[in-house]
This record gives C-alpha cells, structure tokens and sequence, in this order.
C-alpha cells in the first residue's frame, strides 16, 4: 500500500471499531457474538478492514481463503505498524482505539499512535 492507501485503511479501520460500538473487546479477536456479528479487538478489526473473514471462532481467513495463524504480525502488518504489542492490552477502551487509528493515520508515527493509546505511559523499546 501506498501512503495514501495506508492512511485511508487505517480510518477505515477507525471507522468500523466506530460503528460497531458494542462489538469492540480487546480479549476477543474473533470470537464472542454479540446479535448477529462477531466482536472484534483491534486486531480483528483489521482482519475484517482487509476482507478477511471469521467463518468460526477465532479462525481468521485471507481472501485467499487460506487460515492465519494469529500472533499479531499479520495484523500489525496490515496497519503498517512494526511491531504488534499493542494487541495485547486488554484494558484498551473502543474510544481510545479509534483515536489512535487516526493518530496514527494522519501522522504515521507509531509512537504518537502508543502515546494516543496510553497517554501516560513511557515507550517501551
């Protein structure tokens, strides 16, 4: 993806979590139903923003239909972000997702994304 692309995914993602106000839980990647869909983390999300699908729980699928096997990368790849210690908070509120999204969609800095995330919190490198 270009940067223009990235940005615009990256929203896209923002804009799902957004919509789906009851269907955002950082334990849950895939899983839970919540009425007729799933709920989805951060990590889901993105899964679903790329066109990937949930066919059972947990299980994730790439257009291609062939299975991932979740640790985060292909996630935090998707998004264009380094590293993927962001999908292991569990205490990570929708609202604060979101926000983060477009932080990181407008500036591209993964470190102003973890400090939109975790206000107070020192980078852990």
């Amino acid at each position: 993806m270009n940067t223009q692309e990235l940005k615009a995914f990256r929203h896209e993602v923002a804009d799902l979590i957004e919509d789906h106000e009851t269907m955002f839980d950082m334990a849950d990647w895939g899983g839970k139903m919540v009425g007729c869909g799933s709920v989805h983390c951060l990590g889901g999300w993105t899964m679903i923003a790329a066109g990937y699908t949930n066919k059972r729980w947990g299980a994730f699928y790439r257009p291609d239909g062939s299975l991932v096997d979740w640790n985060g990368d292909e996630a935090a790849e998707l998004l264009g972000l380094t590293r993927d210690h962001l999908f292991y908070n569990m205490t990570i509120k929708r609202e604060d997702a979101v926000r983060a999204l477009r932080v990181l969609a407008e500036t591209g800095d993964e470190s102003a994304m973890h400090a939109a995330l975790v206000p107070d919190a020192e980078e852990d490198e």
